[in-house]
């Protein structure tokens, strides 16, 4: 979930510019929020999440699933670790 989150959050700050205003998910400023909260979403859906994002989510799981404990052990044995 938090590489979607990640991912709606990155799209946020370009989705106005990034594409011309004659399409079904650009920005509309006379549409209000409902609309232009349909129109984000659609954009993000079509732009990233399908693609970059499940991608980013795949990976994440993958790379905590294989390397998570390693990481948490030797984190625990840290010389840091043990001073508090």
């Amino acid at each position: 979930m938090a590489s979607y989150l990640f991912g709606l959050l990155l799209n946020v700050w370009f989705w106005p510019f990034a594409v011309g205003g004659d399409t079904s998910i650009s920005y509309d400023a006379e549409a209000g929020l409902g609309g232009n909260l349909i129109r984000f979403l659609t954009f993000s859906l079509v732009t990233s999440t399908l693609t970059w994002d499940t991608v980013r989510a795949v990976t994440t799981v993958l790379g905590i699933v294989l390397i998570g404990r390693p990481v948490l052990a030797s984190l625990r044995r840290s010389p840091l670790a043990r001073r508090s």
